[in-house]
């Protein structure tokens, strides 16, 4: 039965891993009910969840002192589903960029993934709670923790990245650069990389 809410999308032949429906499993035997899962062939992660009440207990090491039930709740659940999500440590890869209560009395918890210091180009997600305050979804997209990064160098300064710019754009009227920062960039092979983002 688990097998028939399990999705697999993506261009890749990869399916999910065997240990998938072993943690849907232990999820389901912690109160969460009628699990359904979307699962990325490409990027080996899941982008979309739902279920009945998916809430999982926080730990006393999850819960971090100025954070919302809501967002603590969340953090707490994504600690405890970590290897399904294929993050080494959510509370520490997870920044909250908002939280938001609707009319029908729904909070939704959005999260941008990060490495270190630094964001994950376009990987961010949110967490869904019902009126009753239960998660009831989790969407968006993220990415495994990027470890091939871990003893990897940036290779160009700031400087490099500026005079590329420079390059590029010394022909237009009125072009300046406004800021610079690095994110960890992944690209269509799913491989992460350091890279410079620079704003014109």
């Amino acid at each position: 039965a688990v097998l028939e809410r399990v999705h697999v999308v993506g261009s890749s032949q990869a399916s999910f891993p065997p240990g998938l429906v072993d943690g849907i499993l232990d999820w389901q035997e912690n109160n969460a009910k009628d699990v359904e899962l979307w699962w990325d062939s490409d990027t080996q992660t899941p982008f979309f969840i739902k279920g009945a009440d998916l809430t999982l207990a926080s730990t006393g090491q999850t819960v971090k002192r100025g954070l919302s039930t809501s967002a603590n709740t969340a953090l707490g659940t994504l600690e405890q589903i970590a290897g399904l999500m294929g993050l080494r440590a959510p509370s520490d890869e997870l920044r909250i960029v908002s939280e938001q209560t609707d009319a029908l009395g729904m909070t939704h918890v959005r999260f941008q993934q990060s490495y270190g210091d630094h964001d994950v180009w376009a990987r961010n997600f949110a967490v869904h709670f019902d009126a009753a305050g239960g998660i009831s979804s989790i969407g968006g997209r993220w990415m495994p923790t990027p470890a091939i990064l871990d003893n990897q160098q940036i290779k160009l300064t700031e400087q490099d990245a500026l005079a590329i710019v420079h390059a590029t754009y010394q022909a237009r009227e009125n072009c300046q650069t406004d800021s610079i920062w690095i994110n960890v960039y992944v690209d269509s092979s799913q491989t992460p990389h350091w890279a410079w983002v620079v704003r014109v």
